[in-house]
């Protein structure tokens, strides 16, 4: 199908105004459903500074941001190993809109609730405990870990070092463990990744089998095998697949009503606070 000059001048205009706003281009080829908030990009595109773009010889863009260019690519048909949301698998569920975030951002606040990746199964209870998350939504959540890689850096400790012992963690699976060494040998590139499970494009139970078989990348992760009172549920999603996405889907749900207690506001863009005069920002400030 071909399509004329003012059309196509529509599409790649439309397409363009898609970028970051969590489009699927491929399927909703009317742009009509977006991830984020009316207006809001998920990924921040600088609009401001603009230039015509030129796509050929006959088309030119309007208005198009330097963070956005254009490239012919190559001419043949290349696979690459990349997959969309619904092409990875997974359970769906709705996403409540209108939650309400900071009016401001803090590093220190972040640190202070994210699970570090050396954490042991004892203190990652008591941090999902502080949110009114269970045990059971703990195990669940981790299950995230499905899909994604994670540095070296955040195992180095567990194959050369784990508790100060000057060995590995004895819990990793022999081979698995002659695996990770090749990958991450002490002294090497510690930005080097690796696979957080064995089907890391899949969101399935692989996670889950892993942990039972001693091959969980983390510390944070084989250490739900590991304690009694998390075992239970990586036993059970790693044989029950469905079980693991009922499970997952509850715990997001609980997880995206969790509020601080503190002001807050709907964002207009999801990664950054609304714009507001200076005085209503120092309003806040006190009041936070």
């Amino acid at each position: 199908m071909s399509l004329g000059s003012d059309d196509l001048t529509t599409t790649l205009c439309n397409s363009i105004q898609a970028l970051g706003r969590g489009f699927d281009v491929t399927s909703d080829i009317r742009l009509l459903y977006c991830k984020g908030a009316t207006g809001s990009r998920l990924v921040h595109i600088d609009e401001e500074h603009a230039r015509d773009l030129d796509i050929s010889h006959e088309l030119v863009l309007p208005s198009v941001s330097f963070d956005i260019d254009c490239s012919p690519g190559k001419r043949s048909i290349e696979r690459i190993p990349v997959c969309s949301f619904h092409e990875s698998g997974g359970p769906d569920w709705d996403v409540k809109l209108g939650r309400v975030d900071s009016l401001s951002t803090s590093q220190e606040d972040s640190n202070n609730i994210m699970p570090s990746p050396r954490a042991n199964a004892s203190l990652l209870i008591d941090l999902f405990e502080r949110f009114n998350l269970s045990v059971k939504d703990l195990v669940a959540l981790s299950g995230s870990h499905s899909i994604g890689q994670a540095r070296c850096f955040s195992i180095i400790f567990r194959l050369y070092n784990q508790s100060g012992s000057g060995g590995p963690d004895p819990m990793i699976e022999t081979k698995y463990r002659e695996k990770l060494n090749k990958l991450c040998p002490l002294g090497g590139d510690e930005n080097v990744t690796g696979d957080l499970d064995a089907t890391p494009t899949k969101f399935d139970n692989g996670y889950f089998k892993d942990l039972v078989a001693g091959r969980g990348f983390l510390n944070s992760d084989q250490t739900l095998y590991t304690f009694p009172e998390t075992r239970k549920y990586v036993t059970l999603f790693s044989k029950n697949q469905q079980a693991f996405f009922r499970a997952f889907v509850e715990g997001m749900i609980k997880m995206g009503d969790l509020q601080s207690g503190r002001p807050g506001e709907i964002r207009s863009s999801c990664r950054m606070a609304n714009s507001r005069p200076v005085r209503a920002l120092m309003e806040s400030q006190v009041r936070d």
